[in-house]
């Protein structure tokens, strides 16, 4: 079963809050309608609504249930709080050993078994949606989706369904890559794109002692080891690695584009659960400190990896000149 309340106020306690609860297929952790699930199991009694009491603080909340058929339930559960830097531990490289010890790494998998995500700084895997402390996926599909259809959708040249999950997720994906915030997690088949993500933006609050990460997840092991389905209202944390359409996304291919579908806030948290089960190892970091930038821009360069490769238009263009010619 599932449900979802709202508490009238902040107040740290709530006192009988009366939800209806929605079936939930525990073969498949996806919501299902009462009348599938009697089929499924015909001799089971189900509850349909539960009374709520509990409590919540900054790092916790609480609840005691009590359903309609007098069963009673008692969880608590921890928040992620204000925590923004990377659980996993990053491996301190230079760039040139960068690309030797990616090198390896590649040539020893399978074809993109492999995955790569630069960041500027070793902060926590979150997509943008929950990085905007944005948490109700009932509410980001009911209105969010529907808003960008009516919207974006007058502005391509090919109508895209929601009732379609693929043609969904390709809009999803063309929002993502112009700035709107959404559940998908960007992820690239090349170290070097990853890697020039990593070191694209010339700060002036980076020190040369810091350092950029690229990210390396092992999806062709993940997809092994768990089932996952593209469905971001699961009843259970659910999260998956898709290549979405690239409709009318013009960023997609030349990034060498994947997307990490999820409903967790905390997705290192989330990875490490199931590494302990599993004793498989499926997140890696490397660390490369910031000095090394001018160097690997311009290897990255002759690679053929720049913004204007990489961002088709005038944006793009004038982003690598810039970078060509002030970036000093």
């Amino acid at each position: 079963m599932q449900a979802t309340f709202r508490t009238a106020s902040r107040a740290e306690s709530y006192h009988a809050y009366t939800t209806s609860l929605f079936p939930v297929n525990p073969q498949t952790g996806q919501p299902e309608s009462w009348d599938t699930l009697a089929r499924l199991f015909p001799n089971v009694m189900n509850s349909t609504s539960a009374t709520i009491d509990g409590s919540f603080t900054e790092s916790a909340l609480t609840a005691k249930i009590k359903t309609d058929l007098g069963l009673e339930i008692s969880s608590t559960m921890t928040a992620t709080g204000n925590r923004t830097e990377s659980r996993i531990g990053g491996d301190p490289v230079d760039w040139d050993s960068f690309k030797s010890r990616v090198g390896e790494r590649l040539r020893a998998s399978s074809e993109r078994s492999l995955i790569f995500r630069g960041q500027a700084k070793p902060w926590m895997l979150r997509t943008s949606f929950h990085r905007h402390k944005r948490y109700d996926l009932v509410r980001f599909i009911n209105e969010d989706v529907p808003s960008l259809h009516q919207y974006v959708g007058t502005k391509l040249t090919t109508r895209l369904r929601m009732s379609d999950p693929q043609e969904n997720g390709a809009l999803l994906s063309l929002a993502q890559h112009h700035g709107y915030p959404t559940n998908l997690l960007d992820w690239t088949y090349s170290p070097y794109i990853a890697a020039f993500f990593a070191f694209q933006n010339l700060s002036t609050a980076m020190q040369s002692s810091d350092k950029v990460r690229v990210f390396v997840f092992d999806r062709t092991l993940w997809h092994t080891d768990w089932q996952t389905v593209f469905s971001i209202n699961a009843a259970s944390l659910e999260l998956s690695v898709i290549e979405l359409l690239a409709i009318e996304n013009e960023r997609a291919i030349p990034q060498q584009s994947v997307s990490m579908v999820t409903n967790a806030d905390d997705i290192e948290s989330y990875v490490l659960l199931n590494q302990a089960t599993k004793d498989h190892v499926y997140l890696t970091a490397f660390d490369i400190p910031y000095s090394e930038r001018s160097k690997a821009i311009r290897d990255l360069a002759y690679m053929g990896i720049t913004a204007g490769s990489l961002f088709p238009g005038i944006g793009g263009i004038c982003e690598e000149l810039r970078q060509r010619n002030f970036d000093q």
